[in-house]
């Protein structure tokens, strides 16, 4: 499995321009709380009733949170290489034809504490209560959540299998917490009032 996944790394970041250099650069960033949490408040506020609004930006808040919490958690104990540091030649042994590869890294020069994808996980997380809270016309989202995905392997931070688990994570995490406080404080449906 580890074989093959950076074997899909080496396909997915190995084709690069310039263009896409700066495009998923700045794509990158929707998977960062300090984008999508605004534009949530906002969403937000012209969508759902006042006396929902409250209950509805503390659960979303704790779902995000715990989805990125487990992520951590996870990031911290497993303690996967980079891309970077995994095609280095270390010291002293021979250069394989795994080691020989030099990743396309734009950006942060990250190295360590590889999986899962942080980035990956806020992007999913923000879908999964995007559709959540407004139904079906927003599964979009995922679309944007995905191309978050890829610039994480082009950019040279993460391999595709920390995009996968950090988006399955997300999914899963966020999803129950939600489901758990709608039975809890039925908040969910709330935004069709004024929609």
């Amino acid at each position: 499995l580890i074989e093959m996944d950076v074997s899909l790394f080496k396909a997915l970041n190995g084709a690069h321009n310039v263009f896409f250099d700066w495009f998923f650069l700045i794509v990158t960033q929707l998977g960062s709380g300090w984008v999508f949490a605004p534009a949530f408040f906002v969403l937000f506020w012209l969508k759902i009733p006042r006396e929902k609004l409250l209950v509805t930006i503390i659960v979303v808040a704790l779902a995000i949170s715990a989805s990125g919490i487990l992520n951590a958690v996870i990031k911290s104990a497993v303690r996967r290489d980079r891309p970077l540091t995994h095609f280095e030649n270390p010291p002293g042994t021979e250069m394989t034809s795994a080691e020989s590869f030099k990743p396309h890294v734009v950006g942060p020069r990250h190295r360590f504490r590889s999986f899962p994808s942080g980035h990956t996980n806020s992007a999913f997380a923000a879908a999964t209560v995007l559709v959540f809270l407004f139904g079906r016309k927003w599964l979009f989202s995922f679309i944007a959540a995905a191309v978050v995905g890829y610039s994480r392997i082009y950019l040279g931070i993460h391999f595709p299998l920390d995009v996968l688990v950090g988006a399955l994570l997300a999914i899963t995490t966020t999803g129950a917490v939600l489901c758990i406080a709608d039975k809890l404080f039925r908040f969910k449906g709330a935004q069709d009032a004024t929609s």
